[in-house]
């Protein structure tokens, strides 16, 4: 990646072979779509939408920028112009680098919080499972998200049925193919 253009979401082609970069490269580039948007608006509550759409998926990025981005937009008191260049630069700064497990992990143990006093002890054994199985590398973070995600339906939960978290980008551009390149549905 070249840092000095931090800024725009470009990536080598060959680097897209990787899931990791790929997802990291989709969500960066979809989130400053959904940004550029929300600044050509220049509606404060559009920008507050955005953040709380956001929530779950800045706090998997940057814990620490996540929570500036919401100092911002809580103290949008002053003009539209000064809040959006510093709430952008922030958001730079949050996308700058992937995700990481334990941080997907925690926000997979936030949002199952929403949802866990609904479903079974055997549900609940199933999660976990599926968090271990991708702390451990052996399943793709899409098996959790797909689990919650099933049950945020189930149970109709608005809040995060809107969290870009479930779907920063289109799914068609989704390579889950490493899920099936192992014996996954006979372990």
């Amino acid at each position: 990646m070249l840092y000095r253009y931090c800024d725009i979401a470009i990536e080598e082609e060959s680097r897209l072979r990787n899931k990791r970069i790929k997802d990291h490269f989709l969500t960066k580039l979809y989130t400053i779509k959904d940004f550029k948007e929300v600044k050509e608006s220049e509606s404060i509550k559009n920008l507050i939408e955005f953040h709380t759409n956001n929530k779950f998926l800045f706090m998997a990025y940057n814990q620490k920028q996540k929570d500036v981005l919401g100092n911002i937009v809580g103290n949008h008191n002053k003009n539209f112009d000064k809040i959006i260049k510093l709430y952008e630069k922030h958001l730079q700064l949050l996308l700058k680098r992937p995700s990481a497990i334990g941080s997907n992990i925690n926000v997979l143990m936030h949002i199952f919080g929403y949802i866990s006093n609904k479903i079974s002890k055997d549900e609940k054994s199933l999660f976990i499972d599926s968090l271990q199985r991708y702390h451990d590398e052996l399943d793709c973070l899409c098996v959790p998200i797909i689990l919650l995600k099933s049950w945020v339906i189930r149970f109709n939960v608005d809040y995060l049925k809107k969290q870009t978290y479930f779907e920063p980008f289109p799914q068609e551009l989704a390579d889950n193919s490493e899920m099936f390149k192992r014996d996954y549905w006979n372990d």
